[in-house]
């Protein structure tokens, strides 16, 4: 199983916990990784998926997170 498809299957398999630690803990790593290794498509398409499976409002610490992620993705 290729990173991508481990990454797809944790986020469908905790989307129904704490935000927060699945930001933290799996998103923001997996899109900076991505972006690290020079992998910008991997890293916005992570980052969309999240935030479909998330749904944070834009006030919200875990909103302001993404949007913080996505800035990221855009600059690469």
């Amino acid at each position: 199983m290729g990173a991508e498809s481990a990454y797809r299957q944790a986020l469908r398999e905790f989307k129904g916990q704490s935000g927060g630690h699945l930001l933290f803990g799996l998103i923001a790593p997996f899109v900076e990784t991505a972006l690290a290794e020079g992998q910008p498509k991997t890293a916005k398409n992570a980052l969309q998926e999240a935030k479909r499976v998330l749904k944070a409002g834009k006030d919200t610490l875990v909103g302001k997170a993404l949007e913080q992620l996505e800035a990221l993705v855009k600059a690469e």
